[in-house]
């Protein structure tokens, strides 16, 4: 019996010594990466938001205002990146539709001349025509006018009669004469001023339509770099791309005078003040950070988008340093906003506060009895941090959270 008695301690040891490495294992890790703690330090208090890069001093190339034209085919336009000077051209619209039209107006033009012309050559014929019948009749007239000077006893009374019928119808066709020559040189001035005037309409269509020529093809302004815009699909404009008029197209910017169109979330909003500080990080380089300032804010809160309900607040950060090899308008950027700066805190990092029923607390390892929660107070926060009003000291070692909470509040 004695063996048996042996046998069954041994198995009660094995079976407590596997039950302590259960527990062991079973037991909070306090490795470095799954503890902190807690101490005391200077922090700084901030706002994260994001925000565009835009330049302060664009050149902005957009779609002319042509009458008659809605459409505008993009046929050339210059790739995203090349340097150009002032003058060269960046943009060329299709031009079919406005030459063709053009062309209809200088054939209208040729026209209305010709017609001009012609009348001209008529209507000469018909004045020379009228001289020539007016000095006929005056002449006439004269002739009998002398003719009735003849003293009457040196000629018959009949034959007089006859004279004076005679003369007063060379005057009166005269007369006759005279008023359709007034009237022709009224309706030669009226038919060539409306000749005229539609040539001058058509010559003055025609030199606005070879200034919208030129419109289509649209010149940097102002030596740089192009950059290509978004349209309203959200992707850049390409050639082939119907475009309308006003869309602007390209920007050429000043890549030395930036700044970041920031939007700000609601809650956030009541701590942004001029000329706050403020660093700025483009996505596309994270690693590196440059100093700027807030210098205009929004006057109202506005929806962030439409499919994105939440309410935000616009602010402009001027940028205070740049970099012309890395900045191009468009670029996402990531700011933090300084609201204050705080001595000597109890902090603790986001990712060791759990919050459950609006109560914050935070996780202690306690020994064979696995984890103990304690309750705290916060008080204000930064981008990662809490700080800690009441509930724990500093020194005290607490764990990392790794599963789901309540969000904070």
């Amino acid at each position: 019996m004695k063996p048996i008695k042996t046998q069954a301690a041994q198995a009660r040891f094995i079976g407590f010594c596997l039950l302590l490495f259960g527990t062991a294992a079973c037991a909070p890790s306090t490795s470095d990466e799954s503890t902190y703690t807690l101490v005391r330090a200077d922090k700084a208090v901030t706002i994260q938001a994001t925000g565009t890069l835009v330049s302060k001093n664009s050149a902005y190339l957009v779609v002319p205002q042509i009458p008659r034209m809605w459409n505008f085919r993009i046929d050339f336009l210059a790739p995203e990146g090349q340097l150009v000077k002032e003058g060269d051209s960046v943009i060329r619209f299709n031009s079919q539709e406005l030459n063709r039209r053009l062309q209809d107006e200088r054939m209208g033009l040729q026209g209305k001349e010709t017609e001009l012309t012609s009348y001209q050559l008529r209507a000469k014929e018909r004045r020379e025509s009228l001289a020539l019948q007016v000095a006929e009749k005056r002449a006439q007239a004269k002739k009998l006018e002398y003719k009735l000077m003849v003293p009457e006893h040196l000629v018959e009374r009949a034959e007089l009669e006859k004279d004076r019928i005679r003369a007063q119808k060379a005057v009166l066709a005269l007369q006759r004469i005279e008023t359709e020559q007034r009237n022709l040189a009224s309706e030669i001035k009226k038919r060539t001023t409306n000749l005229e005037r539609g040539i001058s309409k058509n010559k003055e269509t025609i030199n606005q339509m070879e200034q919208h020529l030129a419109l289509l093809n649209v010149r940097a302004t102002r030596d740089g770099m192009v950059v290509h815009k978004k349209n309203w699909r959200g992707k850049r404009w390409q050639v082939g791309d119907e475009a309308y008029p006003g869309a602007t197209i390209a920007e050429i910017p000043d890549l030395t005078a930036m700044e970041v169109k920031a939007v700000v979330d609601e809650v956030d909003a009541g701590r942004v003040a001029m000329e706050q500080k403020v660093d700025v990080r483009l996505d596309a380089y994270p690693d590196q950070s440059f100093r700027a300032k807030v210098d205009r804010m929004g006057q109202i809160f506005r929806t962030k988008a439409y499919n994105k309900p939440s309410i935000v607040f616009d602010a402009v950060v001027s940028l205070l340093e740049t970099d012309p090899e890395l900045m191009r308008p468009g670029m996402a950027t990531t700011i933090k906003l300084h609201v204050e700066n705080l001595t000597d805190v109890l902090f603790v990092p986001r990712d060791c506060v759990a919050f459950r029923d609006g109560q914050a607390f935070v996780q202690q390892p306690d020994g064979w009895r696995g984890i103990a929660e304690t309750p705290i107070q916060l008080g204000r926060r930064g981008d990662d941090w809490f700080e800690i009003v009441a509930g724990i000291e500093a020194g005290v070692t607490i764990l990392r959270q790794h599963h789901d909470e309540e969000a904070a509040p």
